[in-house]
Protein backbone atom coordinates (compact mmCIF):
# COMPACT_ATOMS: atom_id res chain seq x y z
CA UNK A 1 0.00 0.00 0.00
CA UNK A 2 2.98 2.32 0.61
CA UNK A 3 3.90 2.86 -3.04
CA UNK A 4 0.27 3.16 -4.09
CA UNK A 5 -0.05 5.96 -1.53
CA UNK A 6 3.11 7.57 -2.92
CA UNK A 7 1.60 7.33 -6.40
CA UNK A 8 -1.48 9.14 -5.08
CA UNK A 9 0.73 11.92 -3.69
CA UNK A 10 2.76 12.11 -6.89
CA UNK A 11 -0.41 12.25 -8.99
CA UNK A 12 -1.87 14.98 -6.79
CA UNK A 13 1.31 17.05 -6.93
CA UNK A 14 1.77 16.64 -10.68
CA UNK A 15 -1.71 17.85 -11.67
CA UNK A 16 -1.66 20.60 -9.02
CA UNK A 17 1.56 21.97 -10.50
CA UNK A 18 0.91 21.25 -14.18
CA UNK A 19 -2.64 22.61 -14.50
CA UNK A 20 -1.81 26.35 -14.40
CA UNK A 21 1.05 25.84 -16.84
CA UNK A 22 -1.16 23.88 -19.26
CA UNK A 23 -3.81 26.60 -18.94
CA UNK A 24 -1.31 29.33 -19.86
CA UNK A 25 0.08 27.41 -22.82
CA UNK A 26 -3.37 26.55 -24.19
CA UNK A 27 -4.58 30.13 -23.77
CA UNK A 28 -1.52 31.49 -25.56
CA UNK A 29 -2.30 29.19 -28.48
CA UNK A 30 -5.92 30.24 -28.67
CA UNK A 31 -7.28 26.99 -27.29
CA UNK A 32 -10.07 28.59 -25.27
CA UNK A 33 -13.82 28.16 -24.97
CA UNK A 34 -16.76 30.29 -23.90
CA UNK A 35 -18.24 29.40 -20.51
CA UNK A 36 -21.89 29.19 -21.54
CA UNK A 37 -23.32 29.07 -18.01
CA UNK A 38 -21.94 32.37 -16.75
CA UNK A 39 -23.94 35.63 -16.89
CA UNK A 40 -20.77 37.32 -18.13
CA UNK A 41 -18.93 36.27 -21.27
CA UNK A 42 -15.74 34.63 -20.06
CA UNK A 43 -13.34 32.53 -22.09
CA UNK A 44 -11.51 29.70 -20.34
CA UNK A 45 -8.51 27.64 -21.53
CA UNK A 46 -9.59 24.21 -22.78
CA UNK A 47 -8.04 20.74 -23.09
CA UNK A 48 -7.22 20.44 -19.39
CA UNK A 49 -7.12 16.69 -19.92
CA UNK A 50 -3.52 17.16 -21.04
CA UNK A 51 -2.76 17.81 -17.36
CA UNK A 52 -4.27 14.47 -16.36
CA UNK A 53 -2.48 12.58 -19.12
CA UNK A 54 0.92 14.03 -18.22
CA UNK A 55 0.29 13.48 -14.50
CA UNK A 56 -0.66 9.86 -15.14
CA UNK A 57 2.48 9.17 -17.17
CA UNK A 58 4.68 10.85 -14.55
CA UNK A 59 3.31 9.09 -11.46
CA UNK A 60 2.24 5.64 -12.72
CA UNK A 61 5.74 4.01 -12.63
CA UNK A 62 5.49 4.00 -8.81
CA UNK A 63 2.79 1.34 -9.13
CA UNK A 64 5.41 -1.12 -10.36
CA UNK A 65 6.99 -0.90 -6.91
CA UNK A 66 3.57 -1.70 -5.43
CA UNK A 67 3.64 -5.01 -7.32
CA UNK A 68 1.34 -4.10 -10.21
CA UNK A 69 2.21 -6.29 -13.18
CA UNK A 70 4.08 -4.33 -15.86
CA UNK A 71 1.90 -5.76 -18.64
CA UNK A 72 -1.30 -4.75 -16.87
CA UNK A 73 0.02 -1.27 -16.15
CA UNK A 74 1.00 -0.93 -19.82
CA UNK A 75 -2.49 -2.03 -20.86
CA UNK A 76 -4.08 0.54 -18.56
CA UNK A 77 -1.81 3.35 -19.76
CA UNK A 78 -2.26 2.39 -23.41
CA UNK A 79 -6.05 2.43 -23.18
CA UNK A 80 -6.37 5.58 -21.09
CA UNK A 81 -3.77 7.64 -22.95
CA UNK A 82 -5.25 6.56 -26.32
CA UNK A 83 -8.70 7.74 -25.22
CA UNK A 84 -7.22 10.99 -23.91
CA UNK A 85 -5.47 11.62 -27.23
CA UNK A 86 -8.74 10.97 -29.08
CA UNK A 87 -10.29 13.64 -26.88
CA UNK A 88 -7.37 16.00 -27.51
CA UNK A 89 -7.84 15.54 -31.26
CA UNK A 90 -11.49 16.45 -30.79
CA UNK A 91 -10.53 19.50 -28.73
CA UNK A 92 -8.31 20.65 -31.59
CA UNK A 93 -10.34 19.63 -34.65
CA UNK A 94 -13.85 18.61 -33.54
CA UNK A 95 -14.43 15.01 -34.53
CA UNK A 96 -17.85 13.88 -35.72
CA UNK A 97 -20.48 12.49 -33.36
CA UNK A 98 -19.86 8.94 -34.62
CA UNK A 99 -16.07 9.19 -34.81
CA UNK A 100 -15.51 9.54 -31.05
CA UNK A 101 -17.40 6.37 -30.07
CA UNK A 102 -15.59 4.45 -32.81
CA UNK A 103 -12.16 5.66 -31.74
CA UNK A 104 -12.86 5.06 -28.03
CA UNK A 105 -14.06 1.60 -29.08
CA UNK A 106 -10.55 1.04 -30.46
CA UNK A 107 -8.95 2.32 -27.25
CA UNK A 108 -9.63 -1.06 -25.62
CA UNK A 109 -7.05 -2.77 -27.86
CA UNK A 110 -4.18 -2.73 -25.29
CA UNK A 111 -6.32 -4.41 -22.61
CA UNK A 112 -7.45 -7.14 -24.99
CA UNK A 113 -4.08 -7.62 -26.70
CA UNK A 114 -2.21 -7.91 -23.39
CA UNK A 115 -4.87 -10.07 -21.77
CA UNK A 116 -5.28 -7.65 -18.88
CA UNK A 117 -8.71 -8.94 -17.91
CA UNK A 118 -10.41 -11.92 -16.32
CA UNK A 119 -13.41 -13.30 -18.25
CA UNK A 120 -14.96 -14.66 -15.04
CA UNK A 121 -17.48 -11.92 -14.33
CA UNK A 122 -18.62 -11.55 -10.72
CA UNK A 123 -22.41 -11.09 -10.51
CA UNK A 124 -24.64 -10.38 -7.48
CA UNK A 125 -26.46 -13.46 -6.11
CA UNK A 126 -25.24 -15.57 -9.07
CA UNK A 127 -21.51 -15.63 -8.39
CA UNK A 128 -18.96 -16.31 -11.12
CA UNK A 129 -20.15 -16.23 -14.75
CA UNK A 130 -17.60 -17.68 -17.16
CA UNK A 131 -17.66 -15.56 -20.33
CA UNK A 132 -14.46 -16.75 -21.95
CA UNK A 133 -15.57 -16.03 -25.52
CA UNK A 134 -18.03 -13.19 -24.98
CA UNK A 135 -16.17 -11.05 -22.43
CA UNK A 136 -13.36 -9.83 -24.76
CA UNK A 137 -16.07 -8.73 -27.22
CA UNK A 138 -17.81 -6.71 -24.51
CA UNK A 139 -14.69 -4.79 -23.43
CA UNK A 140 -14.64 -2.34 -26.40
CA UNK A 141 -18.31 -1.49 -25.82
CA UNK A 142 -17.71 -0.98 -22.12
CA UNK A 143 -14.76 1.36 -22.71
CA UNK A 144 -16.63 3.35 -25.36
CA UNK A 145 -19.85 3.64 -23.33
CA UNK A 146 -18.14 4.78 -20.13
CA UNK A 147 -15.85 7.22 -21.94
CA UNK A 148 -18.67 8.91 -23.81
CA UNK A 149 -21.07 8.81 -20.85
CA UNK A 150 -18.57 10.77 -18.74
CA UNK A 151 -18.05 13.12 -21.68
CA UNK A 152 -21.79 13.84 -21.94
CA UNK A 153 -21.98 14.63 -18.20
CA UNK A 154 -19.08 17.10 -18.35
CA UNK A 155 -21.19 20.23 -18.75
CA UNK A 156 -20.56 22.44 -15.70
CA UNK A 157 -17.61 23.60 -13.63
CA UNK A 158 -16.23 20.91 -11.35
CA UNK A 159 -18.83 18.24 -12.15
CA UNK A 160 -16.62 15.74 -13.97
CA UNK A 161 -13.59 15.61 -11.64
CA UNK A 162 -15.68 15.63 -8.44
CA UNK A 163 -18.09 12.90 -9.57
CA UNK A 164 -15.33 10.71 -11.00
CA UNK A 165 -13.30 11.17 -7.82
CA UNK A 166 -16.19 9.73 -5.80
CA UNK A 167 -16.43 6.70 -8.10
CA UNK A 168 -12.68 6.09 -7.92
CA UNK A 169 -12.88 6.21 -4.11
CA UNK A 170 -15.54 3.48 -4.25
CA UNK A 171 -13.31 1.45 -6.58
CA UNK A 172 -10.34 1.94 -4.27
CA UNK A 173 -12.10 0.48 -1.23
CA UNK A 174 -13.68 -2.23 -3.36
CA UNK A 175 -10.24 -3.01 -4.76
CA UNK A 176 -8.79 -3.45 -1.27
CA UNK A 177 -11.54 -5.97 -0.52
CA UNK A 178 -11.22 -7.76 -3.87
CA UNK A 179 -7.44 -8.00 -3.58
CA UNK A 180 -7.67 -9.18 0.02
CA UNK A 181 -10.02 -11.97 -1.05
CA UNK A 182 -7.61 -13.03 -3.79
CA UNK A 183 -9.86 -12.14 -6.71
CA UNK A 184 -7.42 -9.64 -8.23
CA UNK A 185 -3.90 -8.25 -8.01
CA UNK A 186 -2.81 -4.96 -6.42
CA UNK A 187 -3.97 -3.06 -9.53
CA UNK A 188 -7.52 -3.37 -8.15
CA UNK A 189 -6.82 -0.70 -5.52
CA UNK A 190 -3.66 0.93 -6.89
CA UNK A 191 -5.09 2.19 -10.18
CA UNK A 192 -8.17 3.86 -8.60
CA UNK A 193 -5.98 5.42 -5.90
CA UNK A 194 -3.64 6.88 -8.52
CA UNK A 195 -6.56 8.31 -10.51
CA UNK A 196 -8.07 9.74 -7.33
CA UNK A 197 -4.82 11.58 -6.67
CA UNK A 198 -4.74 13.03 -10.18
CA UNK A 199 -8.33 14.27 -9.94
CA UNK A 200 -7.93 15.63 -6.40
CA UNK A 201 -4.97 17.79 -7.48
CA UNK A 202 -6.68 18.87 -10.68
CA UNK A 203 -10.10 19.71 -9.19
CA UNK A 204 -8.93 23.07 -7.82
CA UNK A 205 -8.61 24.43 -11.35
CA UNK A 206 -11.90 23.10 -12.75
CA UNK A 207 -14.20 23.87 -9.82
CA UNK A 208 -16.41 26.97 -9.94
CA UNK A 209 -15.35 29.38 -11.36
CA UNK A 210 -13.30 27.18 -13.66
CA UNK A 211 -9.84 28.33 -14.64
CA UNK A 212 -9.35 25.35 -16.94
CA UNK A 213 -11.89 23.32 -18.90
CA UNK A 214 -11.44 19.55 -19.04
CA UNK A 215 -12.18 19.27 -22.73
CA UNK A 216 -12.86 15.92 -24.33
CA UNK A 217 -9.23 15.06 -23.60
CA UNK A 218 -10.14 15.07 -19.91
CA UNK A 219 -13.58 13.48 -19.95
CA UNK A 220 -12.74 10.68 -22.40
CA UNK A 221 -9.50 9.95 -20.53
CA UNK A 222 -11.26 9.74 -17.16
CA UNK A 223 -14.16 7.68 -18.54
CA UNK A 224 -11.79 5.15 -20.07
CA UNK A 225 -9.80 5.02 -16.81
CA UNK A 226 -12.99 4.24 -14.88
CA UNK A 227 -13.90 1.42 -17.26
CA UNK A 228 -10.34 0.05 -17.37
CA UNK A 229 -10.01 0.03 -13.58
CA UNK A 230 -13.32 -1.84 -13.28
CA UNK A 231 -12.29 -4.42 -15.87
CA UNK A 232 -8.77 -5.03 -14.58
CA UNK A 233 -9.87 -5.13 -10.94
CA UNK A 234 -12.90 -7.38 -11.58
CA UNK A 235 -15.17 -4.66 -10.16
CA UNK A 236 -17.52 -4.21 -13.11
CA UNK A 237 -20.84 -4.49 -11.27
CA UNK A 238 -19.90 -2.34 -8.27
CA UNK A 239 -18.33 0.24 -10.58
CA UNK A 240 -21.39 0.39 -12.82
CA UNK A 241 -23.68 0.95 -9.85
CA UNK A 242 -21.48 3.82 -8.66
CA UNK A 243 -21.49 5.23 -12.21
CA UNK A 244 -25.25 4.98 -12.76
CA UNK A 245 -25.78 8.77 -13.06
CA UNK A 246 -23.36 8.84 -16.00
CA UNK A 247 -25.14 5.96 -17.71
CA UNK A 248 -28.65 7.29 -17.14
CA UNK A 249 -27.71 10.81 -18.25
CA UNK A 250 -26.13 9.50 -21.45
CA UNK A 251 -29.06 7.21 -22.19
CA UNK A 252 -31.61 10.00 -21.72
CA UNK A 253 -29.66 12.33 -24.00
CA UNK A 254 -29.38 9.76 -26.79
CA UNK A 255 -33.04 8.80 -26.48
CA UNK A 256 -34.30 12.38 -26.45
CA UNK A 257 -32.24 13.58 -29.45
CA UNK A 258 -32.62 10.41 -31.47
CA UNK A 259 -29.07 9.06 -31.54
CA UNK A 260 -25.46 10.21 -31.60
CA UNK A 261 -25.12 13.94 -32.21
CA UNK A 262 -22.53 16.58 -31.43
CA UNK A 263 -23.61 19.39 -29.11
CA UNK A 264 -23.67 21.81 -32.04
CA UNK A 265 -25.94 19.46 -34.00
CA UNK A 266 -28.66 19.39 -31.35
CA UNK A 267 -31.62 21.60 -32.08
CA UNK A 268 -31.70 23.33 -28.70
CA UNK A 269 -29.67 23.41 -25.51
CA UNK A 270 -31.05 21.52 -22.48
CA UNK A 271 -30.73 24.61 -20.26
CA UNK A 272 -30.26 28.34 -20.66
CA UNK A 273 -28.86 31.09 -18.41
CA UNK A 274 -30.88 34.14 -17.42
CA UNK A 275 -29.98 36.63 -14.68
CA UNK A 276 -27.17 34.35 -13.53
CA UNK A 277 -29.49 31.37 -13.01
CA UNK A 278 -29.75 28.14 -14.97
CA UNK A 279 -33.25 27.44 -16.33
CA UNK A 280 -34.53 24.19 -17.80
CA UNK A 281 -35.40 24.36 -21.48
CA UNK A 282 -38.94 22.96 -21.65
CA UNK A 283 -38.95 22.62 -25.42
CA UNK A 284 -39.66 19.11 -26.72
CA UNK A 285 -36.60 19.49 -28.95
CA UNK A 286 -34.22 20.02 -26.02
CA UNK A 287 -32.15 17.04 -24.82
CA UNK A 288 -33.21 15.49 -21.52
CA UNK A 289 -30.33 15.75 -19.06
CA UNK A 290 -29.75 15.46 -15.32
CA UNK A 291 -29.03 19.19 -15.14
CA UNK A 292 -32.32 19.91 -16.90
CA UNK A 293 -34.10 17.83 -14.27
CA UNK A 294 -32.27 19.67 -11.49
CA UNK A 295 -33.56 22.98 -12.86
CA UNK A 296 -37.06 21.73 -13.71
CA UNK A 297 -38.70 22.89 -10.47
CA UNK A 298 -36.88 26.20 -10.12
CA UNK A 299 -33.88 27.98 -11.62
CA UNK A 300 -30.58 27.01 -9.98
CA UNK A 301 -27.07 28.40 -9.76
CA UNK A 302 -24.09 26.60 -11.22
CA UNK A 303 -22.78 25.93 -7.71
CA UNK A 304 -26.10 24.26 -6.86
CA UNK A 305 -25.75 22.08 -9.96
CA UNK A 306 -22.30 20.93 -8.83
CA UNK A 307 -23.54 20.26 -5.28
CA UNK A 308 -26.56 18.34 -6.57
CA UNK A 309 -24.33 16.22 -8.79
CA UNK A 310 -22.22 15.33 -5.76
CA UNK A 311 -25.34 14.32 -3.81
CA UNK A 312 -26.57 12.14 -6.70
CA UNK A 313 -23.20 10.40 -6.95
CA UNK A 314 -22.97 9.98 -3.19
CA UNK A 315 -26.27 8.11 -3.36
CA UNK A 316 -25.10 5.87 -6.22
CA UNK A 317 -21.81 5.23 -4.38
CA UNK A 318 -23.70 4.13 -1.26
CA UNK A 319 -25.70 1.74 -3.45
CA UNK A 320 -22.41 0.45 -4.87
CA UNK A 321 -21.09 -0.33 -1.40
CA UNK A 322 -24.33 -2.16 -0.62
CA UNK A 323 -23.82 -4.18 -3.80
CA UNK A 324 -20.32 -5.23 -2.75
CA UNK A 325 -21.25 -8.04 -0.28
CA UNK A 326 -23.84 -9.34 -2.75
CA UNK A 327 -21.23 -9.70 -5.49
CA UNK A 328 -18.15 -11.28 -3.85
Amino acid sequence: MLFAALAFIAGFASTWLLAPRVARINESRGLVGLDMHKPWRVRVPEAGGVTLILGLLASSPLLLLEGVDAGRLAAFLGTVVFAGLVGLLDDLRRLGAKSKPLLTFMASTPIIALGAYDPRLMLPFIGVARLTLIYPLLIPFFIAVMSNAVNMADTHNGVMPSSALLVFIVLFFTGIYVHGCGYSGPEAYALPLLMAGLLAGYYRYNRYPARLFNGDSGSLMVGSALASAMIMGRMEVVGLVASLPYILNGYNILRSVGGLKERGEMGERPVYVEDGLIHANRSSKAPLTIVGLMASRRPVTECEVAASYIMVFLYSCILAFLTLPLTY
